[in-house]
């Protein structure tokens, strides 16, 4: 990075953000090999809080701080090289995706420019959210949470240092809080901790109280005295910066190398963020320090870290969507190449440039440029990704949409609760329920009406990512860490809700939805084999009940069936994948579901799988339409077919 303002340069903290950036390839390029590579946005944040906490210090002291100075520097160093990598990829968008993907694309350039990708990250995150290698502008999330904080640092530290003492003390304070908030919030997979600004202020803090303890004339003071007083030999002291540096390189690299699969109990990015503190204590007096992390190799990639952070994403990503399957170990390392050799020229080309530019006018121009390009992706979300471009593959595109999940007579029937999927078809009170996951969206566009037509009152009650269970495997499940806590509750205050329903209502049936397999159950088979059971036994043993097994779950993005722009594709009314794929999702997965048929003859258990693959193969599209809506749930056509080649009369007759 630039050599900052008012600060001595510090060669191995450059050292020390190279190490973060490979981290970070390395995760995204390689994920088993470096499971805990994403840290290294931890250590970006511990440096970036210790320099710019040390320069706004340096300047409050001296009495030349301005705000003005210090926004200026900030647009000249975070605007230019991600205006260039913004305004790149939605060019490349506009030339190679089609436009659910270019309207995706368009969003995060906006949140991006804006500084608030981390919202727009954490509202995505859930059940329906695409994964994460098809979305080539996810890594602007850590950006957003940098510039949110130094929004409202450089007024909070002018105030702090308005008081004569406690400095240090007052800081600790507010990383404490931030360190609460991360620790209330943090489960597995817990998106609040990992997006949520409150819960990553600590990182940057925990690098601002090392400058401020560094920095501040009464704590220097008491470090002279300090040495004065206490005989203690250079030798010695020596060995304990050797000490204390391979202690904080240590835990860094442990960290990146080191994540448990499921770190309960344990807020993974201490370690590292203790690593990174300790290494930068005693790094500029380190021998060690000096040759593993002040040497030209990784203070370069330091230099270039922040490019380079902003281009391999999209690159990894672009091909991984236009190109099914492609990401070979050959391709991530020509990937990787280009992306040193992108991030090199915009670092010497455009951001030292730039840099070196004394023009007062330069940040506004940069803001005005930042601003266009997060306008242009407002647009482009706004139009839907300007479906215009590609009008052949559109038409099938169209078709990749699901049916209606709420009905306002549902809700006033049954309460809002149900505010996933909530439907009613029919009228009268000989009802059929249809109860679920999400999956009940495709299973009630599939027999709703065609029950409803023999006289029934079709309800469907379904809880996006909520598996069918009862209370008591609910609790299970969470303990099992397949499901967040908090999820669990939410699962659980539904579903109490819906049995208290069906039993009060003595419908004529019932159909299960559960996509519970494919939500890590797979090696659990004897628990959702239970799970299964309770369920099933919470209803009268005389009444019909249906047991709708999952769908096929396909192997890629639905896109991949249409021919992409630019290459030499073609495509096919037929486009399918082979059931085997599900296998390994599978795994005892039949023997289980024909010992629950065994324990229940009378449950009928319908196989989606049955009529979508055929010889072998299932199919995606047919005659012109997408029977999914995205790579687990039926569209309105898969659905369609699905009730018209598996009629429920014998199950459900008509009433008279």
């Amino acid at each position: 990075m630039h050599r900052l303002p008012s600060v001595k340069y510090r060669p191995e903290i450059d050292g020390l953000r190279g190490i973060s950036i490979l981290a970070v390839l390395a995760y995204h390029a390689f994920p088993k090999f470096c499971q805990g590579g994403f840290l290294g946005v931890d250590i970006f944040f511990v440096i970036s809080g210790f320099l710019i906490t040390s320069i706004i210090i340096k300047e409050l002291q001296r009495g030349d701080f301005s705000y003005c100075n210090f926004y200026s520097r900030r647009i000249k160093r975070i605007f230019p090289a991600l205006i260039l990598v913004l305004g790149t990829c939605l060019l490349a968008g506009w030339i190679l995706l089609y436009s659910d993907e270019y309207k995706f694309i368009g969003k995060h350039s906006f949140a991006g420019a804006g500084m608030f990708g981390n919202f727009v990250s954490r509202l995505e995150a859930g059940y329906f959210d695409i994964a994460a290698k098809y979305k080539p502008l996810l890594h602007l999330w850590s950006l957003g949470v940098e510039e949110q904080f130094y929004l409202i640092w450089p007024i909070c530290l002018g105030l702090i240092f308005k008081i004569k003492r406690f400095h240090s003390l007052i800081i600790f304070s507010l990383l404490s809080i931030s360190f609460i908030f991360n620790f209330y919030y943090f489960e597995p997979e817990s998106k609040d901790a990992f997006f949520l600004p409150i819960t990553r202020f600590w990182e940057l803090l925990s690098g601002a109280i090392l400058a401020t303890w560094t920095r501040s004339q009464r704590e220097n003071s008491f470090q002279i005295w300090a040495n004065n007083t206490l005989c203690v030999s250079d030798k010695f002291k020596f060995w304990l910066r050797e000490v204390i540096f391979t202690l904080g390189l240590l835990l860094t690299l442990i960290s990146v190398f080191n994540i448990p699969k499921s770190p309960i109990g344990e807020i993974y990015n201490i370690k590292i963020v203790i690593g990174s503190v300790l290494v930068i204590l005693v790094g500029d007096k380190s021998f060690l320090a000096k040759i593993l992390l002040a040497n030209k190799v990784i203070i370069f990639v330091g230099l270039i870290s922040y490019p380079l952070y902003l281009w391999h994403l999209p690159l990894l990503s672009f091909v991984q969507i236009i190109i099914p399957d492609s990401l070979s170990m050959i391709t991530t390392f020509y990937l990787l190449t280009i992306s040193f050799i992108l991030a090199t020229i915009t670092y010497l080309y455009l951001e030292k440039k730039i840099w070196e530019i004394e023009h007062r006018l330069v940040p506004v121009y940069l803001f005005f440029l930042l601003s266009l390009v997060g306008y242009a992706g407002h647009q482009i979300y706004n139009h839907n990704g300007y479906p215009h471009r590609f009008p052949q593959q559109e038409i099938i595109i169209k078709t990749k949409t699901g049916g209606q999940k709420i009905d306002p007579q549902c809700l006033k029937l049954f309460g809002d609760e149900f505010n996933d999927y909530c439907l009613s078809q029919g009228s009268g009170r000989n009802y059929i329920f249809i109860l679920g996951d999400s999956l009940t969206e495709g299973i009630s566009n599939a027999y709703s009406e065609k029950i409803a037509s023999f006289g029934y009152h079709v309800v469907t009650l379904g809880m996006g990512g909520c598996p069918l269970l009862v209370p008591e495997n609910q609790i299970k499940l969470a303990a099992l860490s397949i499901i967040q806590e908090e999820k669990r509750r939410s699962c659980n205050f539904k579903i109490e809700k819906i049995l208290s329903i069906v039993k009060k209502n003595n419908p004529k049936g019932v159909i299960f939805v559960n996509n519970g397999w494919n939500n890590g159950w797979n090696s659990r088979s004897s628990f959702y084999e239970v799970s299964m059971n309770n369920m099933i036994q919470q209803f009268p043993k005389e009444m019909p009940k249906v047991w709708v097994l999952q769908n096929p779950r396909i192997p890629f993005e639905l896109n991949n069936c249409l021919p992409r722009p630019l290459l030499s594709t073609r495509y096919s009314d037929n486009c399918s994948f082979s059931i085997s794929y599900n296998k390994q999702f599978f795994n005892g997965y039949e023997k289980m579901v024909s010992q629950i048929k065994n324990r229940f003859p009378n449950l009928l258990i319908i196989d989606p799988a049955s009529l979508l693959c055929k010889s072998g193969q299932c199919q995606i599209v047919v005659n012109g339409k997408f029977f999914y809506r995205d790579r687990r749930h039926l569209s309105q056509s898969g659905a369609k077919y699905l009730g018209q080649n598996l009629p429920l009369g014998n199950i459900f007759p008509r009433l008279q």
